[in-house]
């Protein structure tokens, strides 16, 4: 007896397991420790119920009406989801917005850069080239980057929580009740019924002093005890009318805040997915306006060299009569010339992003530089 006892007092004083712990070491300890019927029943209900409160934090609506009414209302979660989806799509629109600006800075930029090399190295290196008997292909102009259509823009709409509606409709419901509580109680006193009657009080007190001998009231005061039936019965109607308006208005808004902010992550990815392509040309512009920068200090470099070959050596209409090293000046510059007309002439863009021709042509134009110097070096 004893040793049970000792067991039981230390069964009760074994801690009470942490409900929020994770269901793989709640199930560890429960087979170590062995419990009744009743509270494993208990726990497996205290389970459920903390996974269904664990599925509503994540989703952040709640799932039952009685949920919605013990925490948040529909209305304002409709609200918090349309000012949600109106956060998330002006964050979106300013971070492509800030990609535009970038985009048209950076074709700016390589515009700048052609210019210098065609006004600093490309165009005498033609003149030098052509002089010393060169054929080249004439430039070809294209658009250098053409952006992807606009998306458009998501329309964004505040919602209502449709209380002044629901009151001019509990208060057209309700004068209709009235008029027609009264109408009743004129058929059934034969009294001709006539809205003009509501200002004749006699006429009034009868049809409220029926209505209270409908219902088997034999206390006094039988006229105000009826008015304050047929009040009762208005007021009731109202109010009624007024919460299955509202109810229904904040139903009605949930699911249209719920559709604007799936409109609203849609258009946010769709953006996205824009803002990703942008940041793709500006990496791949600023790479090409390194490579004409070198270029053009590579070409000027050529042009020294052709102008001393002209200077010193004239022309030939035989090439075999220029000195070796000099003909391989002359073939260096005309590849360097050639390659980068052939860059600038591919067009960047390719049904509004960055065509994959431009990408390889980049990589083209560097690799025969990197040839050409270690030609040079």
């Amino acid at each position: 007896m004893e040793e049970m006892e000792k067991r039981s007092t230390r069964d009760e004083t074994l801690p009470t397991k942490d409900r929020e712990k994770e269901s793989t070491e709640e199930s560890v300890e429960r087979a170590d420790l062995p419990e009744s019927g009743e509270e494993e029943a208990e726990a497996s209900e205290e389970r459920a119920t903390a996974a269904v409160e664990r599925e509503d934090e994540e989703i952040h609506l709640p799932s039952h009406p009685a949920d919605l009414q013990s925490k948040e209302k529909k209305h304002h979660i409709a609200k918090r989801m349309v000012a949600e989806a109106k956060e998330i799509v002006s964050a979106s629109e300013a971070e492509v917005e800030e990609c535009r600006l970038l985009l048209e800075s950076d074709l700016e930029a390589y515009n700048e850069a052609k210019a210098a090399l065609r006004t600093y190295a490309l165009e005498q290196s033609e003149t030098y080239l052509k002089d010393l008997g060169y054929e080249l292909a004439e430039e070809e102009e294209s658009v250098i980057f053409e952006p992807a259509e606009e998306i458009p823009p998501v329309a964004l709409e505040d919602i209502s929580s449709g209380t002044f509606t629901a009151l001019m409709m509990a208060i057209a419901v309700g004068a209709g009740v009235l008029v027609g509580m009264l109408y009743l109680a004129a058929q059934r006193l034969q009294i001709p019924f006539d809205l003009s009657m509501i200002t004749d009080q006699a006429t009034v007190e009868k049809l409220f002093v029926w209505f209270t001998q409908a219902v088997g009231y034999t206390g006094g005061s039988k006229a105000y005890t009826g008015a304050a039936m047929v009040a009762l019965v208005v007021l009731a109607v109202m109010f009624l009318t007024y919460w299955i308006r509202v109810t229904l208005k904040a139903g009605k808004n949930l699911h249209f805040a719920q559709k604007q902010l799936a409109d609203a992550q849609a258009y946010v990815s769709r953006k996205a997915n824009c803002k990703e392509e942008m940041e793709r040309v500006d990496g791949h512009i600023k790479d090409a306006i390194a490579t004409l920068k070198d270029y053009e200090i590579l070409l000027a470099e050529q042009n020294s060299k052709l102008h001393r070959i002209l200077h010193f050596e004239g022309l030939h209409d035989d090439h075999t009569r220029y000195a070796a090293r000099s003909r391989e000046t002359m073939d260096i510059t005309q590849t360097l010339v050639e390659t980068i007309k052939r860059f600038m002439a591919t067009p960047m863009s390719e049904e509004g992003r960055l065509s994959e021709k431009s990408t390889l042509m980049l990589q083209h134009t560097k690799e025969e530089l990197k040839k050409v110097l270690e030609r040079l070096v």
